[in-house]
């Protein structure tokens, strides 16, 4: 695709690309003084139960390459939830904040039985059940006591270990959980 800089153009392309995944997804394009480039802002309800990288990985999975390469190569991309302000987005929590944190969290979740509850769930072949999103995790660590918080930095340590979704986190997350929690 080639580089456009028709800012309603760029709008309508993507409009197009995501309106049947995001219902109502609402998308503005313009040059930001804030950050001296092209700037997109995607605005959908369904981000406001999810943390800035969910967000992200949602749009990316529906955004074909050749467009990310194209038209929004370094563009400046904010996934809002609606009423949200950019600072508020910029001040929520990432998976690196909780680096210093990781085994604590790992243990909590581990202790709780929170993985064998979650396998339960989804079943055997997790991938055949996945939602592409952390609903079942964050209902179980709702039933196992975790605080919004606790379920939150839970969910940031199965993104800082590569898992955007319930199947993942048992995939891909889970086993390098349980590695944080074996001693050296």
């Amino acid at each position: 695709m080639p580089r456009k800089t028709n800012h309603s153009v760029v709008r309508d392309e993507l409009t197009k690309l995501l309106s049947a995944r995001f219902s109502g997804i609402e998308i503005g394009v313009e040059q930001s003084a804030r950050w001296d480039r092209l700037c997109v802002t995607f605005r959908w309800e369904g981000f406001a139960e999810m943390l800035p990288e969910e967000r992200f990985r949602r749009l990316l999975m529906h955004i074909p390459e050749k467009c990310r390469e194209g038209i929004l190569r370094g563009a400046v991309w904010l996934e809002l939830a609606p009423g949200e302000t950019v600072d508020e987005y910029l001040a929520m929590p990432r998976s690196d904040d909780i680096v210093g944190r990781e085994k604590t969290i790992a243990h909590r979740l581990i202790r709780s039985g929170f993985f064998e509850e979650l396998e339960r769930k989804v079943g055997p072949l997790p991938v055949e059940q996945c939602m592409a999103s952390f609903a079942v995790s964050r209902e179980l660590l709702r039933k196992r006591g975790f605080s919004p918080r606790e379920s939150q930095e839970a969910c940031l340590l199965f993104i800082r270990h590569g898992a955007y979704a319930d199947c993942e986190v048992l995939l891909q997350a889970r086993p390098a959980i349980l590695e944080l929690e074996t001693p050296s």
